[in-house]
């Protein structure tokens, strides 16, 4: 049995069942999109996250998932996906 989800899933529409399954978007490709203005946008990105675990009081090294809630609380238009490869790279820039 395969499952085809291009006429929906359970009356849900195409777009929103990818979502339940995952993003397909870039990561990076969006932090460059949201510190376009920036000379290195990875940097700022890592930057701004630092700035948003330091304003919560958070570790980013030890509070990824708390970090990537604080992320997508601060900007809303970061995706699961994008919030979650932040937390990570600013983790490991932090060690």
């Amino acid at each position: 049995m395969s499952l085809d989800i291009s006429q929906g899933f359970g009356g849900i529409r195409k777009e929103k069942a990818w979502d339940f399954f995952g993003s397909d978007k870039n990561p990076r490709a969006e932090l460059a999109v949201l510190f376009a203005k920036e000379d290195e946008p990875m940097e700022a990105a890592i930057d701004w996250a630092r700035s948003v675990a330091d304003k919560a009081g958070l570790d980013s090294a030890k509070d990824e998932v708390q970090l990537i809630r604080e992320l997508r609380r601060t900007e809303l238009n970061l995706d699961l996906k994008t919030a979650t490869y932040l937390a990570e790279q600013t983790a490991k820039a932090a060690q």
